[in-house]
């Protein structure tokens, strides 16, 4: 942004000394290229502070709150406004919630929610604020302000911006405002209701709603009104569920110890081999992606050098005329055009991805491909991300891979865009290739991948969770099961992991001999069940883990009717990411 700025600044003022003609197209050059560097300028100086509160993000899901609290406090003061000020409190008041502080999270969360949005970037600024309504909502539910947090949790979900995952929170909120007060019937409504949305969530949230789906699957007047106590049985995650949910004390996770750190050694190291490969597909990637843009770029040169030379031999005052259409109404014209093509794309990719959620796989995906074949690269791998996900889940990795491929050359094709998404997509486009990779057993190569994050992209909000998943894929390719299954349980609580690799991970602990609750592994089964991608990538990648299909599933919440015995479970809960896009 620099470089355009100054460059713009220097043709405008170059023709306001050399071509008098010209001053209205040379005023207008350098008032924008000030513009573009001033914001150059900005985006510069808040650069740190974004690098130190995604790595605070990673550690925060690795349960390292002390850590991470840190990292928030290193953000200068100069940078605790706007986006990043959000980011950041969002965080803070998540720590305090997750300590069983939910009073404090609520204070946190609206000091958060005080700070204004920037001007030029109110399409994110909005997004950050659901994001914060969303978490502030289940936050005041737990701190027992339940018509506060059906408030927040319907703004959440009459705003046409807010993606399935902060409507899952929203729903989450409601059904703990229900588990609470004792509201059974509307408790099983609200998780009927909102099976899909609930879908979307991971980590603390999910194992939250999972308990009350166990919760609400006992019949009146039996455990729900008098749970058995089992504080000396209670993890520290069960503890902070029973804070949020009292009632929930029978149903929460039994107690487990986490697994010690596995040595990195006992995996092995990626060959130079599998570097070059790495490097070379990565360069085929960004040769073979389109520039659609360039021949409009060469046509523009081309007029305006053109009317450099034609102006001083027109008349004066004509040309001054023609240097504004010429000049100034075009870059007016760009930007506008440019933030209204944004938005559409926001609005393509935001619906697209409730499509999915409601099991419209087919309408998503088209959807996504057409914003696929966006101009901006950005955009176009933001959809090829989400296309890629949606083939791993359907089991058809070579497809996804090729997506991710595509994703990846879209974002290397400009050094700009490459750099300015190196905070979260270009990682994550990388990571999910990892695990393509590690899946199909080019155990190497995803090794290699995983070495490119750590050197490449170390703040990466979302590290710690896509390491742990792809080291878990080698050893399973490996026919290390024993290791695999180590490596599992180091898992946290909040760790943030796809729906798919959050079966599998309690998979392999179950086959141990460990589920977090009675009906765990029929609840299991009922998602296989309901989604054979699932089941088909799980025997691809860990044959003989997940049992053939059978009649006897468990509980799903839809069927919920006072029927069920306490051992009955609700639907399956996972995927979730905080935060999508850093400022």
């Amino acid at each position: 942004m620099l470089l355009l700025g100054g460059v713009y600044l220097l043709l405008g003022l170059g023709a306001l000394v050399a071509l008098p003609a010209l001053t209205a197209a040379g005023g207008a050059a350098v008032l924008f290229g000030a513009c573009v560097m001033a914001l150059g300028l900005r985006q510069q100086r808040i650069g740190p502070a974004v690098m130190l509160n995604n790595a605070a993000h990673d550690l925060l899901t690795q349960g390292r709150y002390d850590e991470a609290m840190a990292l928030l406090d290193a953000i200068p003061r100069s940078s605790r406004g706007g986006l990043v000020g959000m980011a950041a409190l969002s965080q803070r008041a998540y720590v305090l919630f997750a300590r069983g502080d939910a009073a404090g999270a609520v204070a946190v969360s609206a000091e958060a929610l005080a700070l204004k949005i920037p001007l030029l970037a109110r399409s994110q600024g909005r997004q950050y604020q659901l994001v914060l309504r969303a978490n502030r909502a289940l936050m005041l539910a737990a701190a027992g302000e339940s018509a506060m947090a059906r408030e927040e949790a319907a703004r959440v979900d009459a705003s046409p911006h807010a993606l399935p995952l902060l409507k899952g929170y929203a729903a989450l909120a409601r059904a703990v405002t229900f588990a609470r007060a004792g509201e059974r019937e509307a408790l099983v409504g609200e998780l009927t209701r909102s099976r899909s949305l609930l879908d979307q969530l991971s980590g603390r949230e999910a194992m939250l709603a999972r308990t009350l789906g166990r919760l609400a699957a006992v019949p009146v007047g039996s455990a729900y009104r008098a749970p058995a106590s089992r504080e000396g049985e209670l993890s520290p995650a069960a503890r902070w569920i029973v804070s949020v949910v009292p009632q929930a004390a029978s149903f929460a996770p039994r107690a487990s110890e986490p697994g010690a750190a596995v040595d990195p050694a006992r995996l092995p190291s990626p060959s130079a081999e599998a570097r070059a490969r790495v490097t070379a597909d990565r360069d085929l990637a960004r040769k073979l992606s389109p520039s659609p843009r360039r021949w409009l770029l060469l046509a523009w040169s081309l007029v305006i050098g053109a009317m450099v030379v034609a102006l001083p031999m027109i008349n004066r005052a004509l040309s001054v005329t023609i240097s504004v259409w010429v000049f100034a109404l075009p870059v007016v014209a760009s930007i506008a055009l440019g933030v209204r093509r944004n938005l559409a794309l926001d609005r393509a990719i935001r619906e697209a991805r409730s499509l999915y959620a409601d099991d419209r796989a087919a309408e998503s995906d088209a959807k996504l491909e057409r914003a696929a074949r966006a101009s901006t690269h950005a955009h176009a791998a933001v959809a090829l991300l989400d296309l890629a996900e949606h083939a791993e889940r359907r089991d058809d990795l070579p497809a996804a891979l090729a997506l991710c491929d595509r994703g990846l050359g879209r974002l290397f094709k400009n050094p700009a865009v490459k750099a300015g998404m190196s905070d979260i997509l270009v990682p994550a486009l990388i990571a999910l290739r990892a695990r393509l990779l590690a899946a199909t057993g080019r155990t190497d190569e995803a090794l290699a991948e995983l070495e490119v994050i750590a050197a490449e992209h170390p703040t990466f909000p979302f590290a710690t969770g896509a390491a742990l998943l792809v080291r878990v894929l080698v050893a399973l390719r490996l026919g290390d099961r024993e290791l695999a299954r180590e490596l599992v349980r180091t898992r946290a609580t909040d760790t943030r992991l796809p729906r798919h690799a959050e079966l599998l991970f309690d998979l392999l602990v179950g086959e141990a001999g460990w589920f977090e609750a009675d009906g765990e592994r029929e609840r299991i089964e009922a998602e296989l069940s309901a989604h054979p991608g699932l089941r088909s990538w799980i025997d691809r990648v860990a044959p003989g883990l997940a049992a053939p299909p059978s009649t006897a599933t468990g509980v799903r919440i839809g069927d919920l009717g006072g029927t069920a015995d306490a051992d009955s479970t609700g639907e399956p809960l996972a995927a979730q990411a905080l935060h999508r896009r850093s400022s």
